[in-house]
């Protein structure tokens, strides 16, 4: 894991989306977070441990896409060679589920950014760099997740990969407007609409895009709330 202090940082705006997401300045607490994202081995563990069988998804078993196969009940084996990608299909109270059992949590939004831009606000995780197919994996270019760690020229500074691309990466903010931004008219602006509380798992932001997301939508500071064979995450201590 790589540690990261205390600090205010500037949250947003999306540029696909100013409307909704001024930029703000937010307090972000010392935390912890892990330099990959979490992965299909790591994910077959925790179903083996017990207790799991409703975090799985029988798309998981996909090889190309995942690589998780249930046996029976709380036993679960990987797909040879699939160990070291990074695991989705997982809806986020999965991955909440997930990070609790090993102590952690998972990231909010200011904490990812804070993660992904640095405090002199890089454009995106490696630099200023231009965003390029060496650095992620996005748009379909490789046409499906790599092994995490896989493009080192896309690592942070502080040594935490896959930031941007691979895999989409869960937060614990909910997919509100920022302080400020103007109220969701339509479900479209971004997959929600008022009275929707009771489709929770649809309101959690998802951070750094994944390997099907469209370049335009690869900001850094780019909120989703809709993951399907992309969605994974990694997680956080925080102090």
């Amino acid at each position: 894991m790589v540690h990261f202090p205390p600090c205010t940082i500037t949250l947003g705006p999306d540029p696909t989306d100013p409307k909704h997401s001024p930029a703000h300045t937010v307090d972000v607490p010392g935390f912890r977070m892990d330099r990959y994202e979490v992965t299909v081995a790591e994910y077959a563990q925790f179903l083996n441990e017990g207790g799991h069988d409703e975090c799985y998804e029988p798309r998981m078993l996909i090889p190309e896409l995942c690589g998780i196969v249930r046996d029976n009940p709380g036993r679960y084996h990987v797909v040879s060679g699939r160990e070291d990608y990074p695991v989705v299909f997982v809806r986020y109270e999965w991955a909440l589920t997930y990070a609790e059992s090993k102590g952690k949590t998972l990231p909010t939004e200011a904490m990812w950014e804070r993660a992904a831009l640095g405090l002199n606000e890089r454009k995106y995780p490696w630099g200023d760099e231009p965003l390029d197919s060496v650095r992620a994996n996005y748009d379909f270019h490789y046409g499906g997740t790599l092994p995490v760690g896989s493009l080192p020229n896309g690592a942070a500074p502080e040594g935490i990969y896959d930031l941007l691309g691979n895999a989409r990466e869960w937060t614990t903010s909910k997919i509100h407007p920022y302080p400020g931004g103007a109220d969701y008219e339509y479900h479209i602006e971004p997959w929600w609409y008022p009275g929707m509380d009771k489709f929770d798992r649809i309101w959690w932001v998802a951070r750094g895009g994944g390997w099907s997301t469209q370049e335009g939508c690869m900001s850094p500071k780019y909120r989703n709330s809709l993951t399907v064979m992309d969605g994974g995450f990694r997680c956080v201590e925080v102090e």
